[in-house]
């Protein structure tokens, strides 16, 4: 009896996986083709570390499923480390997510960042990201991306256009930023740490204070000042 149900199992997990059509797209709703490879260029810089990354959304579009997300590949310069978020975040350099559980249509948030010391000299960091179903047995990846992270050098990803000192009070519910604008047309953008884009807005031309007009929940947030869109200014701010 128990050998029937076993079997009976196996035929309903490879059943589930012939119905599913796993596809990771990117954040702009690019549909990647599986094992397509992404070359990402931009970087930013915080805490004299570089930092790069690949958003996006596993979906399956056919019967769901659990499945689990594995970085199968990964190099990296001396000093650099990775962060895999997939059903969570998992600690720097953990290469195997928890079980997504009924993976459907809406999709799993996927995020995959490479951090490393500033360098003169640039680099390339190579990984590799399969979504397979929870048994994560080899020979059974749902869908593939290969990330390319193409580090130039130079020190700085920011552009310099002479922000000066950037601070953040907080006074309340509410958060001010001051800056000095410089006379430029910046942008602010305000992620969590799981790179989701939780608020963002044009700032005052000529002004060098800003109060958000939302309420941010309590946790660590990235803000990221840019002119033209380029990077001027990233630094992570404890909300409290």
């Amino acid at each position: 009896m128990r050998r029937i149900f076993m079997s009976f199992a196996l035929i309903f997990g490879l059943v589930a996986v012939i119905n599913a059509q796993v596809v990771i797209k990117l954040m702009d709703g690019t549909v990647l083709d599986n094992n397509a490879t992404v070359e990402i260029t931009e970087y930013e810089t915080a805490d004299n570390m570089e930092s790069m990354g690949l958003l996006g959304t596993v979906v399956n579009l056919g019967t769901p499923m659990n499945v689990i997300g594995k970085v199968t590949k990964h190099e990296m310069i001396s000093g650099g480390h990775f962060t895999l978020c997939f059903g969570q975040c998992m600690m720097d350099d953990v290469a195997v997510s928890p079980i997504v559980y009924d993976l459907d249509g809406e999709g799993e948030f996927l995020s995959l960042h490479y951090a490393f010391p500033v360098a003169a000299d640039g680099h390339t960091g190579s990984f590799t990201f399969s979504c397979f179903p929870e048994s994560g047995a080899p020979g059974t990846e749902l869908a593939t991306v290969n990330v390319n992270f193409k580090y130039k050098g130079g020190g700085t990803g920011l552009t310099n256009i002479g922000l000066g000192r950037v601070m953040l009070i907080q006074s309340g519910n509410s958060c001010t930023l001051q800056y000095n604008s410089n006379g430029k047309r910046l942008a602010l953008e305000v992620y969590n740490l799981l790179g989701v884009k939780v608020f963002s807005s044009q700032l005052p031309s000529g002004s060098g204070s800003y109060t958000l007009p939302v309420r941010l929940q309590r946790g660590v947030h990235i803000f990221r000042i840019t002119e033209g869109g380029k990077p001027a200014f990233v630094q992570k701010y404890l909300i409290k």
